[in-house]
């Protein structure tokens, strides 16, 4: 006889089944790992928190989330789910529902499986032993047998922000994850603790309130972030209430707080703008006040409050970076970094938790980020104003000593001449204190000149040239500083002739050439320049030489000083772009890859003008990555091709053609020569681009009336030249002396001012020679000429050399790729089997050996960097197997280049492949490793 309880709950889920019309059904196959349960949810807010389960309207009533995790703020509704769960596998599946914000404070689930109502509760506010599963994120185990459903309601309350992320696992696919993820926290956290224990151990040694208020600060972001991830409540003190809200409220107000104070110390604001370090302070003092009230007050009336003052906290220290960085405190711009940093960081992260961007580990890691670099960048602005104050007392205490030394030894010698001393060393200290100041070359010598007419009273100065030596040559640059007296406001660079840069070289000491004072500034290091004074009238005993000797000196040393913060500061830049490069090659690679497959399917032609378009701009900026890469380490890898430049130049134009009409420029292009050329082809051609687009851009701001530009291939003196002419405004007179030195631009809001420093290395690599001519009435003309560039072979007029076109078919041969990136498993794949191979992937090192060992493959292509094991180690493996021990393996890599050590993958590898590659390149590896010969259209020599 059924029981009274067993008819009651047939009859509840006959009423359940009733009122169930439709709802976001998930379904599991095989090999189910995991997914995010977002987007398509049923849901619904109770504003009067009164509806129990059974009160619950049908689900056609409820409405559908459109974004990927349910996000209402702060709100004291509460919030219903609804989902559906379907096995239709073949095998039993054993899964975790995962509530990823642990701080909400209960979770009533109702599943409905096999006819069975079950209820299970969760929640921030429970104690941590009533959780079903023991883990600091709240977590609920669900068994589906094959073909099983299963019904799920669950109803949320906090007083935290109503955020639902909820994430279905596979069992093991959840323990994978998480101790991953429990390895990368393990770090994280260990770096802010140890980071906050080494500068508090700083603060009880130096007494200085920096190091305390950054050791605060760390503090507080453990706190926050540990209470992010529920670990109080798992770890800590797992039987009290509440404890995670009360922490992460001490620690968001010790987060608003402690960067106030410590921006007040560490930028000096308390002398510099009282006003505003007043404001620090008040916001600081405020955030520790509600930090205690958060002891005492409800955890939904103290949230709000916290977040408003730390906004309010964020605004006010945002304003005193700005203000010291506009006042130019040199530890200023470490700091504003540090807060941009962290600001950008949160925001992605609050963007990401609202459902604006996908759920993803980057996205979702984007606040740790912001904070570590925020930590990192506060610990270099402690360290640069350390060093710096401890820099500038040495030599301070290193000066006076000198000047103390020196006064007594003028004081024993020449009583008599003591006052006109005393003014004299006053103006050189002056001169120092302000060479100090000074971050510009030219500014230096400036103060250096106006100081000199001050000490030298019979100098009535008329001229005053600085010649600057350039770092890439012997020759100088000159600089107009004074003419006819007057100071030039607008220094220029100007060009020197080489009699006059001979004569300077061969200066070795301060001296008097007629009515010319001669002053060559040179450190222990290196020569800087010259600084002469004409129109000198008095006698020449008259001149203290040893006084202009220490002046020379003090403007070497400001000028030394400079170019090694420039250096530093170059240094850095040059390390973030490479990581941003190496970052960006694998999405350029995507875009080049799929857009190449698309050009070698069966589409439309306008199609494929687009993707051409396509391929032709991801090949742009993966080259103009490699050049910058390349030229930071000043090092040019010539490929050497013979070509006609007929059909060189034919190639080029289409190009220059595309860039030109768009814009009504009228492009012509010549050639006069029939002989066979031998040049790096492809960084010729990016050479003449990138003067043709400097041309087109001039011409479009310049607004010329019937712009035109041409392009003419010659030969001159048995020399194959290159003329590239526009009728433009000219280039400007201010940098016709450093046109191709690095970091030069004129009037562009963009660019990094390489370009042209690149072209003039480029053809010094091939032994060649670049001028030009200018004039605003006659536009400009570049000059390339290379001595070495005529091939042995004299060219008919019948004959061609065009670039390679390769094609080979490798039908039936078999294909292993061990390649992490989906994007590029599918381009490999897709090209390996147009070229008739048949492909097979593995996604690490681990797979592929293990595939390896068990299955021949005429070629395998491995990836150098992957998870679980990388390319080189599984190389090694894989070659010590019998099956394997003469395949070709090629190696792929986004690095640009590789050492020749013995660890290099050349050592292991059969050849290998940039990444991102093209067709051709593949296919030219391919060849080599099977020793094929490429069939091309022309008669093409490699060198």
């Amino acid at each position: 006889m059924p029981t009274l309880a067993n008819v009651a709950t047939f009859l509840t889920l006959l009423l359940v089944s009733m009122r169930v019309c439709y709802g976001f059904d998930i379904v599991i196959q095989n090999q189910f790992s995991s997914g995010s349960i977002g987007k398509g949810l049923n849901y619904l807010e109770d504003r009067t928190n009164r509806l129990t389960f059974n009160d619950l309207p049908p689900i056609s009533e409820w409405q559908t989330l459109d974004k990927d995790t349910l996000n209402a703020g702060f709100t004291r509704s509460t919030y219903w789910g609804y989902f559906t769960l379907t096995n239709q596998s073949d095998t039993e599946q054993s899964l975790i529902l995962e509530y990823s914000y642990p701080l909400l404070d209960k979770i009533n689930l109702h599943i409905n499986q096999s006819d069975e109502l079950r209820e299970i509760t969760i929640g921030n506010d429970l104690p941590f032993s009533s959780r079903v599963i023991s883990h600091s994120a709240l977590l609920v185990p669900l068994e589906l047998k094959p073909l099983e459903k299963a019904r799920v309601w669950f109803q949320v309350k906090t007083s935290s922000t109503m955020q639902i992320p909820i994430t279905l696992w596979n069992q093991q696919a959840y323990l994978e994850k998480t101790h991953k993820v429990s390895s990368y926290f393990g770090i994280f956290f260990g770096v802010l603790f140890a980071i906050c224990l080494y500068h508090l151990l700083i603060f009880f040694s130096v007494r200085d309130r920096s190091y305390l208020y950054y050791s605060l600060f760390n503090l507080s972001m453990l706190g926050a972030f540990l209470c992010l991830k529920g670990f109080p409540t798992a770890f800590l003190w797992p039987s009290v209430h509440g404890l995670s809200d009360t922490i992460l409220l001490i620690s968001i107000c010790g987060g608003a707080a402690f960067p106030c104070l410590f921006s007040n110390e560490i930028l000096g604001v308390a002398r510099a703008r009282p006003l505003l370090s007043k404001a620090l302070y008040a916001v600081g003092v405020a955030a520790l006040v509600l930090a205690a009230g958060s002891l005492l007050f409800p955890y939904h009336v103290m949230i709000k409050l916290v977040l408003l003052l730390a906004g309010v906290s964020l605004l006010v220290n945002g304003v005193a970076h700005v203000v010291r960085l506009i006042d130019g405190f040199p530890a200023a711009k470490y700091v504003f970094l540090a807060g941009v940093f962290s600001a950008v960081g949160i925001f992605i992260t609050i963007l990401e938790k609202a459902g604006f961007l996908p759920h993803s580990p980057l996205f979702e890691g984007a606040a740790y980020g912001g904070v570590l670099s925020m930590t990192m960048l506060y610990a270099f602005a402690l360290s640069f104003q350390m060093n710096k104050d401890r820099t500038l007392k040495d030599q301070m205490q290193r000066r006076l000593l000198e000047t103390q030394a020196r006064l007594n030894s003028d004081l024993d010698r020449r009583v008599a001449e003591r006052t006109h001393e005393k003014e004299k060393m006053a103006i050189l200290l002056r001169t120092t204190k302000a060479l100090s100041l000074s971050d510009d070359n030219i500014r230096s010598a400036v103060i250096t000149v106006k100081h000199l007419h001050e000490i030298l009273k019979p100098l009535k100065l008329n001229d005053a040239h600085f010649y600057c030596a350039q770092q890439s040559s012997d020759a100088f640059t000159s600089y107009h500083l004074c003419e006819h007296g007057v100071f030039v406001e607008n220094v220029k660079a100007n060009e020197t002739s080489p009699t006059r840069a001979e004569a300077l070289r061969a200066l070795k000491k301060t001296g008097l050439n007629g009515q010319e004072i001669l002053m060559p500034i040179q450190s222990e290091k290196k020569r800087w320049g010259v600084l002469t004074l004409s129109s000198y009238v008095g006698d020449k005993e008259t001149l203290d030489f040893d006084l202009l000797e220490n002046l020379a000196q003090s403007l070497a040393l400001s000028l030394e000083n400079i170019a090694s913060e420039q250096n530093s500061r170059l240094a850095s830049i040059g390390a973030m772009a490479a990581a941003i490069v190496h970052d960006l090659k694998n999405p350029i690679g995507a875009i080049k890859g799929c857009a190449e497959l698309a050009t070698h399917s069966d589409v439309e032609s306008e199609r494929n003008e687009y993707l051409d378009t396509i391929i032709g701009e991801a090949s742009r900026m993966s080259v103009m990555a490699h050049e910058v890469l390349e030229y930071s380490r000043n090092d040019i890898q010539l490929a050497l091709s013979t070509v006609s430049p007929k059909a060189f130049l034919e190639d080029i134009s289409k190009l220059l053609g595309q860039l030109f009409q768009p814009h009504g420029i009228e492009f012509e292009s010549h050639c006069s020569t029939d002989k066979a050329i031998t040049l790096d082809i492809e960084r010729i051609r990016r050479s003449l681009i990138n003067i043709a687009t400097n041309a087109r851009d001039a011409l479009i701001n310049a607004r010329i009336p019937n712009p035109r530009c041409t392009l003419t291939f010659t030969e001159e003196n048995n020399q194959f030249a290159i003329h590239m002419a526009d009728n433009g405004p000219g280039i400007p007179e201010a940098i016709h002396a450093i046109l191709f030195e690095p970091f030069v631009t004129h009037g562009k809001s963009n660019g990094t001012g390489l370009g042209m420093a690149i072209v003039k290395k480029t053809i010094d690599a091939h032994h060649g020679m670049i001028s030009f001519a200018t004039s605003h009435d006659m536009g400009t003309t570049f000059y390339l000429s290379f001595s070495q560039a005529f091939h042995n072979e004299q060219a008919t007029s019948q004959q061609h050399y065009p670039l390679p076109k390769n094609s080979i078919s490798l039908t039936g041969k078999r294909a292993l790729v061990a390649e992490d990136n989906p994007v590029n498993q599918k381009i490999i794949q897709k090209t390996l089997e147009s070229l008739g191979l048949v492909c097979h992937l593995t996604h690490n090192g681990a797979e592929a050996v293990q595939l390896a060992s068990k299955n021949p493959f005429d070629v395998i292509l491995l990836d150098i960097e992957m998870p679980v094991m990388n390319g080189i180690d599984a190389c090694q493996l894989i070659r010590k197997q019998s099956l394997h021990q003469n395949t070709p393996i090629i190696a792929l890599t986004g690095h640009v280049a590789y050492g020749s050590d013995d660890q290099g993958p050349d050592k292991y590898f059969t050849s290998i492949l940039s990444k991102p590659f093209t067709r051709d390149a593949l296919e030219s590896s391919l060849a080599k490793s099977f020793h094929i010969t490429l069939s091309t259209l022309g008669n093409v020599a490699e060198q």
